[in-house]
């Protein structure tokens, strides 16, 4: 989690570091995604999941909302 609010804040201010690195942090948001999709449709953790999920959706947001791009 704690990643993610760090990615937030470098796609707030520097996003074409982050571009630069969009492959990899495509197919680690893919995994994290699925793997707590499954936990809150299973009620295992849902209060954690929906937690990394958000805060994925808002890494998403953000680079999305960037001006550079």
């Amino acid at each position: 989690m704690l990643n993610l609010n760090i990615l937030a804040k470098m796609s707030q201010n520097s996003i074409m570091v982050v571009l630069s690195c969009i492959d990899n942090i495509v197919t680690e948001f893919q995994k994290l995604f699925q793997n707590n999709l499954k936990l809150i449709s299973s009620q295992q953790s849902q209060e954690r999941a929906q937690n990394i999920v958000r805060a994925l959706l808002r890494v998403v947001y953000l680079i999305n909302a960037s001006a550079e791009i």
